[in-house]
């Protein structure tokens, strides 16, 4: 080996490291902002089915008030 080889690897290695380094802490934070992504996305799944029983229920007075409201004009009016 040449003595231009051996200063080309140890250049080569010694900035080597600081990329390895770098790639490493990029997955590192990619995972974690991953994990962030499915905690939030689960929050919100969350919040949307009781968003969904809300409804539901709204949906259930609202129709028995607009049901029982017309029996009772319909009783008062007495054309049905």
């Amino acid at each position: 080996m040449s003595w231009a080889t051996v200063v080309f690897l140890i250049v080569a290695m010694s900035l080597s490291i600081p990329l390895l380094k770098i790639w490493t802490n990029h997955a590192r934070r990619r995972q974690a902002h991953q994990g962030a992504d499915e905690t939030r996305v689960a929050s919100v799944e969350g919040e949307l089915d009781e968003l969904r029983e809300r409804v539901e229920t709204l949906e259930r007075i609202v129709t028995d008030e607009r049901h029982r409201l017309e029996r009772e004009f319909d009783q008062l009016d007495g054309t049905r």
